[in-house]
């Protein structure tokens, strides 16, 4: 026991007594003849929780988390689908930031608001208001369309924060713009001229615009609106619509035909927009289900996703539209709609498609090809005896005819457009697609290119058609057009080709030929490069001539 006095207040003592024991405190305080008791018990027991002192905190963190859980993905539309419009990765931004930015326009919602280019919000309002006035169509008949599938829209793009209100009229306004600038038909004009206004630099801002992958709105959100604006868009798919389901649904999982029996019929009866039809579809196909034992076995089909998946809803006018647009880009002048054009996603995906090979054309890769180095470049394969030619197809239908040493690549255009092109097509590959098409074309390239010589060799050829003008700035394109693009030989679409070129430039008759070649060239460089120095060339050759022929004579004595 301690006895502890606390304070001295003139007569008046104030003590603390504390006892301890193992289990309780006993402080006693004494004021003079005054005891003031305070017991503090079980100071040194052990605490043992309940299992429902555990329980509660459980219970409320499991609440908290489904709750929170639940308004995330309540916010979510049902898409399994989604995220293929997207901000392009800081490595490839970093490089050439303007290849990746609008200039004047923003289509989408990953770059609205941007104060350069609200300058264009006005005008796209107007291009709304006289598209109101042009089809005579009312503006709550277009909300109801963009309400109605607002959801699947916003699940194409990947990450950006609009409420349902503020992005509804977004979408309406930039896929009205889009129209307005892009689409041609014998009843309505493409108001083109007027959103241009006659200047040639807006129409290149708008059409480098038009190639970025962050700038895009989903095509089948824009044809869904022509079916509502034009009669000449207006045509009534319902009779292809039940034998393309047969097609396209036949693989699914318990997928019977039955369900869309009757569905000509049925459909013509059908009016209104896209959601309109699917939503009297499934309920029909419900009715057939009731009907038919094996189709009420069958598993439910969600008809809007796949219908929109498959994009088969494009019209081919609207296509074709987008064909002539960007007919100056890349060689898109050159080719013809395909098939697999009807399920791109954007505009970006739609040139990708356009240009890469087709299922048909499409040579495969050889298995286990490995690794390898080429470095050979158009000049050094000149060097080598092989001959080069423009061809007139597609990208990638580049040949090398090993027995006649000929290599044969379709011609480019390469203006100020080229780079925002392939920039971007190479950005959406690699994230979308496991085949490299565009970047195996553009790592072939550089690999031919590494000098303004190369350039002009090429252009020589008709290989390369340079708008730059400047032949250094082609060759710094395709040399740093991929920096950063991780370049996987294993599926390098030119690699067949490549090893017949450096196979055919080692050969040792070849390096005769490469020899042959080099003599011929300096002499041509050196002694024939103007007529002057052609003349004095022939007049030293035959003098050289005279004098061997005098001195053989003399020396026979003739």
């Amino acid at each position: 026991m301690d006895n502890l006095m606390i304070t001295k207040e003139s007569n008046k003592d104030v003590y603390m007594v504390v006892e301890e024991d193992k289990n309780e405190v006993r402080i006693n305080l004494k004021e003079n003849n005054k005891e003031v008791h305070i017991y503090i018990e079980e100071k040194n027991k052990e605490v043992h929780p309940s299992q429902d002192d555990f329980k509660r905190p459980r219970e409320l963190a499991v609440k908290s988390l489904v709750s929170s859980l639940n308004k995330e993905l309540v916010a979510l539309p049902d898409d399994l689908y989604g995220g293929f419009i997207f901000k392009v990765s800081e490595k490839y931004r970093k490089l050439k930031e303007e290849s990746y930015t609008p200039r004047v326009v923003s289509i989408g919602p990953l770059h609205h608001g941007k104060s350069h280019l609200q300058a264009m919000e006005v005008y796209k309002l107007k291009c709304l208001k006289h598209c109101l006035n042009k089809y005579g169509i009312s503006l709550n008949e277009l909300g109801e369309h963009v309400t109605e599938v607002e959801g699947h829209v916003r699940a194409c793009y990947e990450d950006f924060k609009f409420n349902s209100e503020e992005f509804s009229k977004m979408i309406l306004v930039d896929a009205i713009f889009i129209i307005q600038l892009i689409v041609k038909d014998d009843a309505h004009m493409s108001d083109q001229a007027e959103i241009l206004g006659g200047n040639s630099w807006k129409a290149s801002d708008i059409m480098h615009d038009m190639l970025l992958l962050e700038n895009q709105l989903p095509l089948f959100f824009i044809a869904g609106l022509l079916r509502i604006l034009d009669p000449v868009h207006k045509k009534d798919y319902s009779e292809d619509l039940p034998e393309y389901f047969h097609d396209t649904l036949e693989d699914l999982p318990e997928y019977s035909p039955d369900i869309l029996e009757d569905s000509p019929d049925y459909f013509q009866e059908s009016v209104g927009n896209l959601a309109d039809i699917f939503q009297e579809s499934s309920e029909h196909s419900a009715h057939c289900e009731e009907s038919s034992k094996e189709s009420a076995e069958a598993t439910p089909v969600n008809y809007l996703e796949t219908y929109e998946r498959s994009h088969d809803y494009y019209q081919e006018s609207f296509l074709k539209d987008l064909l002539e647009y960007f007919e100056e880009v890349g060689i898109t002048c050159r080719l013809s709609l395909t098939p697999d054009c009807k399920y791109a996603w954007h505009l970006v995906d739609f040139l990708l498609t356009l240009h890469v090979p087709s299922n048909s054309t499409r040579k495969s890769l050889p298995n286990g090809s490995g690794r390898f180095e080429y470095n050979r470049t158009a000049s050094k394969l000149q060097k080598a005896g092989v001959r080069f030619n423009h061809g007139k197809s597609k990208l990638f239908e580049v040949s090398f005819d090993k027995k006649a040493g000929l290599l044969t690549i379709p011609q480019l255009t390469v203006n100020d457009m080229t780079e925002t092109f392939f920039r971007n097509l190479i950005a959406f590959e690699q994230y979308e697609h496991s085949d490299k098409f565009i970047t195996s074309y553009i790592i072939f390239m550089d690999r031919l290119i590494n000098t303004a010589e190369d350039v002009e060799l090429l252009v020589k050829h008709k290989i390369i058609k340079n708008l730059l003008g400047d032949k250094q700035l082609v060759a710094d394109l395709f040399n740093n057009i991929h920096k950063e693009v991780i370049e996987d030989d294993r599926n390098f679409y030119f690699a067949e080709t490549c090893r017949d070129l450096d196979g055919y430039s080692k050969d040792y008759i070849h390096r005769w030929k490469s020899r042959w070649f080099r003599w011929r060239l300096i002499l041509k460089n050196k002694y024939f490069n103007n007529p002057w120095s052609a003349i004095s060339f022939i007049a030293a050759g035959i003098v050289i001539i005279l004098t061997v022929v005098q001195t053989v004579c003399d020396v026979l004595g003739i």
